[in-house]
């Protein structure tokens, strides 16, 4: 995978518990709305509570999220700072799957995360937040290494980035890792999306044992418990079909794979946070480095991104033709994520 030179450490801010990080990220999308309404107070987005049950009731862990209200967490999401919380867009570190040495999908859903930057306006109009988290007793307990991993999320006016750098400062020793951003999508009928950008990949199927096949498809559809993970897959994907019948465009840089699941009604079931009638309205396509672990020699840092950006049809005189605008709205992701 490829590395480069990592810039100085930035000094750690106050640490959040897991269920906080994204509270700026919250705020961020809060200001967004303000600045369309005047209005609309950041109070009537985010809660007048404690802090600690503000974290609890509206915001995810390790997650670009918004307030449950216009999200798609799962009903019986479980909000209580120990458990990762089902729904957003949980950040899967330093392993995925089931892990040995620690919780399913590693630690990094369920640590305490530090505030390197609390959500600003840029001169462009965009709203920026940086969140860390570095190695600790906690995280050595289960992955003996030092590290540092930066998660800077960037709201614009029509996408929402996600810029990842994950650093090995030791002078001696390697390691690796599995890196995912597990992204819930809310969509009105799953058997209605379409994902393109998979087709001729290959991918592992952990429905059936883990086989391997290949994607004959030249769009992806789901219509039964699906849980595969596609390699090699192009830079760009976009799903029909989410709400309001747009498409959702995700781009992604160092992330070579792309998981595509959903736990269907036979599945569902076994899930306690997951309702038993919930799977029809989501789908997850996850970015990620996960089929072959990322390697980082000494002093080296992985960086990888995605972005997210919406888009609709526009009907022209053409029935032929159709022209993929942007939906020119700060408040657009509350509705598909």
């Amino acid at each position: 995978s490829p590395v480069t030179s990592v810039a100085p450490a930035v000094a750690p801010g106050p640490g959040i518990p897991a269920v906080a990080v994204a509270v700026a990220v919250a705020v961020a999308v809060a200001v967004v709305v303000a600045r369309n309404d005047q209005k609309e107070r950041l109070e009537t987005v985010m809660p007048a509570k404690s802090t600690a049950d503000s974290a609890d009731r509206f915001c995810l862990a390790s997650a670009a999220f918004l307030p449950p209200r216009r999200t798609s967490s799962c009903k019986q999401a479980v909000f209580d700072g120990k458990k990762a919380i089902r729904g957003g867009i949980p950040f899967v570190f330093p392993q995925f799957g089931p892990w040995t040495f620690g919780p399913p999908h590693g630690f990094a859903r369920i640590v305490r995360w530090n505030v390197e930057k609390s959500p600003e306006r840029l001169p462009s109009g965009d709203v920026e937040a940086i969140f860390s988290i570095m190695d600790s007793e906690f995280t050595r307990s289960m992955w003996n290494y030092s590290f540092r991993l930066t998660y800077r999320l960037i709201l614009r006016e029509k996408e929402l980035h996600f810029h990842i750098g994950v650093y090995n400062p030791s002078k001696d020793h390697t390691f690796s890792f599995n890196i995912l951003l597990h992204t819930y999508f809310k969509v009105p009928d799953v058997r209605r999306c379409q994902i393109t950008g998979l087709h001729g990949c290959t991918f592992i199927d952990k429905t059936r044992d883990n086989q391997i096949f290949q994607e004959g498809r030249d769009v992806v559809t789901v219509c039964e418990w699906t849980d595969r993970i596609y390699q090699n897959t192009q830079g760009e994907h976009i799903i029909t079909n989410v709400v309001s019948g747009r498409k959702m465009r995700v781009q992604k840089y160092n992330f070579p794979d792309t998981v595509v699941s959903n736990p269907w009604q036979e599945k569902a079931r076994d899930i306690p946070d997951f309702g038993d009638d919930e799977f029809p309205n989501m789908i997850c396509v996850e970015s990620g480095h996960v089929s072959s672990p990322v390697i980082l020699l000494p002093g080296m840092t992985f960086e990888a991104s995605q972005i997210l950006q919406v888009l609709f049809p526009t009907q022209l005189l053409k029935k032929e033709e159709e022209e993929e605008k942007i939906y020119n709205d700060y408040t657009i992701f509350e509705e598909f994520l």
